[in-house]
């Protein structure tokens, strides 16, 4: 979702009624009751490595166990027949960003990628 976006959806549901209500984000973790959510403490826009996105701080950290970015994975591969050659495009296996043979780690979300031959 891109910062626009969020406006739009934030503008209408501020003139139907919930511009006093606070704003959570869902936690996929299990719950009992209501899904479990943590509050926003702030947004910000990114700076260095995060230039040109908008972060949003949370109360709670928010911890993906699924793939560790701090452990190097393979970056995926698409093949594009391009006339009588063959391109080969890198992609970032958590957030599909467009990755340089050379790269260590996606600009984007900062997984650390598996560097091999390509």
């Amino acid at each position: 979702m891109i910062l626009s976006e969020l406006k739009k959806q934030i503008d209408f549901l501020c003139e139907t009624g919930h511009g006093d209500n606070p704003v959570l984000v869902t936690l996929s973790e299990s719950s009992v009751g209501s899904r479990a959510a943590t509050g926003i403490t702030g947004i910000h826009s990114g700076f260095d490595w995060e230039r040109g996105q908008i972060r949003i701080s949370t109360d709670k950290k928010i911890i993906s166990y699924e793939k560790d970015r701090d452990n190097a994975i393979e970056p995926r591969r698409e093949d594009y027949d391009i006339g009588t050659r063959v391109r080969h495009l890198l992609l970032c296996p958590k957030c599909e960003n467009h990755l340089r043979k050379d790269d260590n780690y996606c600009g984007n979300c900062g997984q650390r990628i598996r560097r091999e031959r390509w």
